[in-house]
């Protein structure tokens, strides 16, 4: 509860406010003012361009926009891959956990990585077996293990392919585009 003194004081600063129940054309004025400086700030920032971005992908030997590829693609664009090499790991394993059903092991470190697309992989560790998940670069089908795990600087994109395309080569349940294009330095 507050004391005397207490609502004394307060009686007294509030004398010096106006109040706007008794000053309606004070209540108008605050308000005009308020308005009046959302106006100047919205003309202060910078038009927002508004609609999505279009993602290009190859997926079907040709260049198309990924909402109208009829088959199921994941696509990581350069940007988005030099944020998470940036953390130190700049090899194919780094995708395992940013494209869904993509999944990268290994045991001999960066030389020898096995891709799993839907679960479907080979854990053969020979290295002459053939594998179930492809890597393409540069339109050249990379079949031996030991071109896997380079590291993925200077890359514009990476697609994955999910599902069986008999297109892309023999026994491949998915497969990995990587677009040879270099990336632009910022």
């Amino acid at each position: 509860m507050p004391s005397h003194t207490d609502s004394r004081r307060l009686s007294g600063l509030s004398s010096s406010f106006v109040s706007f129940r008794r000053h309606p054309l004070a209540l108008a004025c605050a308000s005009l003012a308020l308005v009046g400086s959302f106006g100047a700030a919205a003309q202060d920032s910078a038009p927002t361009p508004t609609g999505l971005d279009t993602i290009t992908v190859t997926a079907e030997h040709r260049e198309q926009n990924l909402q109208e590829v009829p088959v199921s693609v994941g696509v990581v664009q350069g940007e988005r891959m030099r944020d998470f090499t940036a953390g130190g790991d700049d090899t194919l394993l780094a995708l395992s956990g940013r494209v869904p059903s993509l999944y990268a092991e290994t045991t001999t470190g960066r030389i020898f990585p096995r891709f799993y697309i839907r679960g479907l992989g080979n854990t053969d560790f020979d290295l002459n077996a053939s594998q179930p998940v492809s890597l393409v670069y540069d339109d050249v089908v990379q079949e031996s293990p030991l071109l896997k795990g380079f590291p993925l600087f200077d890359l514009a994109g990476v697609e994955v392919l999910r599902g069986p395309q008999v297109r892309f080569g023999p026994s491949v349940a998915g497969r990995r585009w990587l677009r040879e294009d270099v990336l632009r330095h910022v």
